[in-house]
């Protein structure tokens, strides 16, 4: 193999590298630790485990993975529940955040999940949306639907906030689940991802010809 395409497999490689350095994973997003190991949290909200549900609040099935999730205004409290959690991030560098969120129950109004993302350093929000489930499910295994969305970090550390912003929580309660943040790849590096495939593909084929012959 020639030297250029040797350097060309060693930049794809060094590229990746700088995305796993850039990786801003969100501890226990999953909730699976049965508690808010990770997050600070305040007002109304709780984990719960899938069998509680059942036995507690009227739901069937089971989630269709894990076996807990964060729910907010349990018990008919009034909607208070704020988690947050702090992760590294790296300025100018582009994020994916992705979660899955549901109203749990029939009550009298839907479930809403304000979503903010701020500069720790300055307190600039990079990015805020507030989601809302106004249909409702029981079953557990179909109640959360995945919401993505992006933003562009602009320091060292960037805050995650959820906030319960719910009319009401009267027999109804908005169920969160599967948080994460990844790096968005930037369009160079997939291309060179994709160049050291093809390098890596055709020394493959040429060793298999030259062993033919």
């Amino acid at each position: 193999m020639t030297h250029t395409a040797s350097s060309a497999i060693a930049a794809c490689i060094t590229t990746i590298g700088l995305g796993v350095a850039h990786a801003a994973p969100v501890s226990n997003g999953d909730f699976e630790t049965g508690d808010f190991t990770g997050w600070s949290i305040s007002g109304s909200a709780a984990v719960t485990r899938d069998a509680d549900f059942r036995d507690f609040a009227g739901a069937t099935g089971s989630f269709p993975t894990g076996f807990f999730a964060a729910q907010f205004g349990n018990g008919d409290s009034p909607a208070t529940g704020v988690i947050s959690q702090q992760f590294a991030t790296i300025a100018a560098q582009e994020y994916q955040i992705e979660l899955d969120y549901g109203r749990l129950g029939f009550g009298a109004g839907p479930q809403s999940l304000q979503l903010s993302l701020t500069n720790v350093s300055d307190g600039t929000v990079l990015f805020q949306t507030t989601i809302t489930d106004g249909t409702g499910d029981s079953n557990l295994a179909s109640l959360l639907d995945r919401y993505t969305y992006q933003f562009f970090a602009s320091g060292p550390a960037t805050e995650l906030t959820l906030r319960d912003v719910s009319a009401t929580t009267m027999s109804t309660d908005g169920v969160l689940d599967n948080v994460r943040v990844t790096v968005v790849p930037e369009p160079t590096a997939l291309t060179l991802i994709a160049l050291g495939a093809g390098l890596a593909c055709w020394r493959h084929r040429r060793r298999w010809i030259t062993r033919a012959l």
